[in-house]
């Protein structure tokens, strides 16, 4: 399971994770950036569910698409193959996991989605759609986060600026907060390893590594010191 923020600012996205993979007992087997980049293209996805694998089998394929140079496809383009690909995904039935997705349009600039493909999808969003909430939003993932009680304001929350500032204090935050993983029966800690920070803008995509947790290491659990639950 993963922590996933996204930040949609005027002239940027931004998508903070964790890089903890962890089995179903929650042993930590690796750590890594958890999000994608599309080779040909302005987007980054990631995403997250009790298996991995099922996650990242789905972005291979758009990756796949992206590095096609038969294909002269615009990032609007990549979108619409994107969001076909969700289509035909929910032609297979029920899939538990959900996808975030950041990106930068030619034709609207800074836009992030969040695909839900499973039945907890919450009001607005559907399964299988690219729900986009708007420009000056935020969408997060994870154990529940208190940006007030991490004395956070809103001016600091709306700056561009915030998720490279604080990204790793939440990403921490997160990391000691047990939280019950989906298709799960009971809280465990599966958020840490390290704190990445990937941006899409109108230049071009990066990632930033913010902050590794030396203390989480494979073949042991995430045990985060001054935890919640």
């Amino acid at each position: 399971m993963s922590a996933i923020l996204s930040f949609a600012y005027a002239d940027r996205v931004h998508i903070l994770t964790d890089g903890a993979f962890t089995d179903a007992s929650g042993t930590l087997v690796g750590t890594a950036c958890k999000v994608e980049i599309l080779p040909r293209h302005k987007i980054a996805i990631t995403g997250r569910a009790l298996l991995a694998e099922k996650i990242y089998g789905v972005i291979a394929k758009f990756v796949h698409l992206s590095a096609n140079e038969a294909a002269d496809f615009t990032t609007d383009d990549m979108l619409e193959v994107i969001e076909a690909g969700f289509a035909t995904l929910a032609d297979q039935g029920e899939f538990p996991g959900e996808f975030f997705i950041g990106a930068w349009s030619e034709a609207h600039g800074p836009l992030h989605f969040f695909v839900p493909c499973h039945g907890a999808c919450g009001k607005r969003a559907r399964p299988f759609d690219m729900f986009n909430p708007g420009a000056g939003t935020q969408m997060s993932a994870g154990p529940e986060l208190d940006l007030k009680g991490m004395g956070i304001s809103l001016d600091e929350l709306q700056s561009a600026d915030f998720p490279e500032i604080f990204g790793a204090e939440i990403i921490g935050a997160m990391r000691a907060s047990g939280s019950i993983a989906m298709g799960a029966s009971s809280p465990s800690f599966n958020v840490g390893g390290r704190a990445d920070l990937t941006t899409v803008s109108a230049g071009g995509v990066t990632s930033t590594l913010l902050k590794t947790w030396d203390e989480d290491v494979p073949g042991g659990k995430i045990q985060p010191s001054g935890r919640t639950h």
